[in-house]
């Protein structure tokens, strides 16, 4: 060998490897040939970097699809504890998960969700255009309370229930709705059976009209216990 030619090949200022040309010649290589192999270097930096953020943004994704992943698992492990229904819906309706007590609660099976199952079906038919227009404003940005809406067993058996939601977000996206069903039979049974005391006992035609304004329970309730303590004294 009686000509080289080496020229460094930097990454972040260091040389992580060399491209070295040999030749038998003497004095073989000229100031072009040392410029076309820096050209050389500098393209094979930039290929080696550009692998080394693919590399990295690979490592990220993987590290944060494992969190997320695991985020969710601990989620539906949760959920599945609740007494209540809890669900997710995509911004169709379509159900995306149901924790466990869903199922018993509607009958409807997992295998169902998993062909495919719209909220809406689990809606009383009155109720269909009052729970889209709410999921619309929802996803348009508006806080809504709780509503009260009759679910659709599977059999077309009903309940009463109060359903609240929230927007499932995919950076400032609103992707879905993820929400919690309370199942308000028994509260409703008090309210009919209180009710029903009223239309029995003329001694409550007293309740005051100051209560006007208060839920319907919180005035049965409360002239109930004025009805109590008339009759103690």
């Amino acid at each position: 060998m009686l000509s080289e030619l080496v020229v460094p090949v930097l990454m972040d200022g260091k040389a992580v490897a060399v491209l070295n040309v040999e030749s038998t010649q003497l004095d073989a290589f000229t100031e072009t040939d040392q410029r076309l192999l820096e050209t050389l270097a500098i393209h094979v930096s930039s290929s080696l970097n550009r692998q080394r953020q693919i590399e990295n943004l690979e490592q990220l994704v993987e590290e944060r699809t494992g969190k997320l992943a695991e985020s969710e698992k601990r989620f539906r492990e949760l959920a599945d504890l609740l007494p209540q229904i809890v669900f997710e819906i995509d911004d169709k309706g379509n159900l995306l998960f149901a924790n466990r007590i869903t199922f018993p609660a509607t009958g409807y099976t997992e295998d169902d969700l998993r062909r495919g199952l719209n909220a809406f079906q689990m809606f009383a038919p009155e109720d269909h255009d009052r729970a889209r227009q709410s999921m619309q404003r929802i996803l348009s940005g508006e806080k809504l309370l709780g509503d009260e809406y009759t679910v659709q067993r599977k059999d077309g058996s009903t309940f009463p229930t109060i359903v609240s939601v929230a927007p499932i977000m995919r950076g400032n996206n609103p992707v879905g709705l993820r929400g919690i069903v309370i199942d308000i039979t028994e509260r409703k049974r008090m309210e009919d059976e209180l009710r029903g005391m009223f239309v029995k006992s003329p001694q409550f035609l007293f309740c005051p009209l100051a209560f006007r304004n208060v839920p319907s329970i919180e005035v049965d309730v409360i002239c109930f216990h004025d009805w109590l303590n008339k009759k103690r004294v």
